[in-house]
């Protein structure tokens, strides 16, 4: 995956949908039958929250297994090229990274620590009223790889556990790795940025730092 896939915007909203059940395609359209593999995954993402000089990165990761977690298949860690303030979005980035690597016409279960992500996959990121919620454009990256690779696909809600504790803490690692990237202009710009943004809501100047 690459790391441009992360700069899309916009926040998660809930949707009021139960995440047991996610939609899958039929086995008739898989083409696979019931000998089809099985694989799970763990898809999670990690912070490096806006501050004055910075604003902000997100980094995903994944692992993949066919037999168990006793063999993954697939580990990754993306940090995102461009600033942004949103983990959910490097939670959807996450999945998508799990659907570009799993093998195709493989049923597939997504484990994720985020409700709002899983309840979205069920409710097709549509709200009580039928309406799209604001991630909606960026989650349809799931939704074409589900179809284009005929995934039987599950994205279920789970707490933390050891394995994804260990994927959040390299994605957290990364993250803060492309924040200490930034030189000293870009944080400059940055805060010379976020000074005007609060002159012009509030008036006046909040104090000049330089991180």
């Amino acid at each position: 995956m690459s790391n441009d896939t992360l700069d899309a915007q916009g926040p998660v909203e809930e949707a009021e949908v139960s995440a047991t059940t996610a939609e899958k395609p039929s086995l008739k359209t898989t083409g696979q039958g019931s000998s089809m593999k099985t694989a799970e995954a763990w898809a999670v993402a990690s912070l490096v929250p806006a501050r004055v000089g910075s604003k902000g990165y997100c980094a995903s990761a994944w692992a993949i297994t066919y037999d168990g977690w006793q063999t993954k298949a697939v580990e990754q860690v993306k940090a995102s090229r461009e600033p942004n303030r949103d983990e959910w979005l490097g939670g959807i980035k996450a999945v998508v990274g799990v659907l570009e690597d799993v093998e195709p016409g493989t049923a597939l279960t997504i484990y994720v620590p985020s409700e709002a992500l899983a309840n979205g996959y069920t409710a097709k990121w549509t709200n009580s009223r039928g309406e799209p919620t604001r991630d909606a454009e960026a989650a349809q990256a799931i939704f074409r790889l589900r179809d284009e690779k005929r995934i039987w696909l599950t994205i279920e809600h789970r707490p933390i556990d050891g394995v994804a504790k260990a994927l959040r803490d390299k994605a957290k690692a990364a993250a803060k790795a492309q924040d200490r990237g930034l030189t000293a202009s870009d944080r400059r710009e940055v805060a010379a940025a976020d000074r005007a943004q609060f002159h012009n809501q509030f008036g006046g100047f909040p104090p000049a730092k330089d991180d």
